[in-house]
């Protein structure tokens, strides 16, 4: 027996815009989108010094259509790129290729001598130099991660030069940076990456994995500031070999930051649920859907049943107007707390985002 939330996001896509210029960028917390960028480079070596003929990693400073003479004779030039969203898509900037290598230079200006906060992540491996100092390396394959890695470096006043090494395996080929100054530091937390160049391409993104989770109950837990370092990640598929750490007592909540890319903000979105149970859905705090009444014992609880010729219930409207967002669902099912000796898993929420114009009237968040 399964018991599943589902979420439906369908929305209307543009493309990511490679034009514009490179250029200063300052310490403010925003995504860093503007770059110079110089690939490909064979093959995905992050220890291989691809600029050795141009003054080296250490020492690179290039302008915009300045050449590197690759080891094959090829002669690759600078070239400014700006991603209108978070993520800078490198796979859509340079072009498809596997085991590779690109680099990204930019300027940061610091108004002080500081010590600043980054936050990264990329697809695969990632090397970092600032003014020439090597302040963060990943080595290995894995999957870009919104504010993923967190680390300091020291800024000097001014003029900060920025590179940044990025190696692809095959398939997905990105990174995504920015900076905080010393007095606004910030804790990194696991976001999902919701990206307009996704869903044009695949036509529907699953977010089955990276949930926050808690069992109980709690009105706080819809909070958009609530710290929910502590709440484990998981998928939403419990089963008796794997169930979550806190346990099921029949009401329990779900939290997921999500890092949604300027393309979609303030694009018509729809949401929907498919479920066995009784679901609250807040965004940053906000209910905007419940579908039947989530209890607080199964006496209290009226689960939401779909008719046999319903696939979903009527779907709702909302619009992202900023960046960062989090979704809060808040669940109860107190006939599985009855079947779990007996079921050999359950699911219960996940995420699909489908790419559909929705022309209900929306929400603005």
């Amino acid at each position: 027996m399964k018991h599943q939330i589902i979420l439906l996001i369908l929305i209307s896509m543009h493309m990511f815009s490679s034009v514009g210029h490179a250029q200063i960028h300052a310490i403010d917390g925003d995504f860093i989108t503007e770059w110079l960028l110089l690939g490909p480079l064979h093959p995905n070596d992050p220890d291989k010094d691809f600029l050795a003929g141009a003054g080296g990693e250490t020492n690179v400073h290039p302008k915009e259509g300045d050449s590197v003479i690759t080891a094959q004779g090829d002669a690759l030039r600078w070239k400014r790129y700006r991603s209108l969203g978070s993520i800078i898509e490198l796979d859509q900037a340079i072009g498809a290729y596997d085991s590779v290598t690109a680099y990204a230079f930019c300027i940061l200006q610091s108004e002080a001598k500081e010590k600043a906060q980054f936050l990264l992540g990329s697809n695969d491996e990632v090397v970092v130099w600032i003014n020439g100092e090597q302040v963060y390396r990943h080595i290995g394959m894995r999957q870009a991660t919104v504010d993923g890695d967190s680390f300091m470096v020291n800024l000097q006043e001014g003029a900060n030069r920025c590179l940044v090494k990025v190696t692809q395996f095959f398939r997905g080929w990105e990174f995504v940076m920015r900076a905080f100054p010393s007095d606004r530091p910030v804790g990194a937390t696991h976001k999902e990456a919701l990206r307009a160049n996704d869903l044009k391409r695949f036509n529907r993104i699953s977010f089955n994995q990276n949930w926050k989770y808690h069992s109980g109950d709690n009105p706080d837990w819809a909070k958009p500031e609530f710290d929910d370092c502590a709440w484990e990640i998981r998928n939403t598929r419990f089963s008796l070999n794997n169930p979550p750490k806190s346990g099921w007592n029949g009401i329990g909540w779900f939290r997921m930051h999500l890092a949604v890319d300027s393309l979609l903000r303030n694009q018509f979105l729809a949401f929907n649920v498919l479920q066995q149970g009784a679901s609250e859905i807040f965004l940053d705090g906000k209910l905007l859907a419940q579908f039947g009444k989530v209890g607080s014992a199964r006496d209290e609880e009226e689960i939401y049943m779909l008719r046999s010729r319903d696939f979903l219930p009527p779907p709702k409207s909302l619009a992202f107007g900023k960046t960062n967002h989090v979704i809060a669902v808040r669940f109860s099912n107190f006939l599985f707390t009855l079947l779990w000796p007996f079921c050999t898993c359950c699911s219960f929420c996940s995420i699909i985002a489908l790419r559909k114009i929705c022309t209900m009237p929306f929400l603005r968040s």
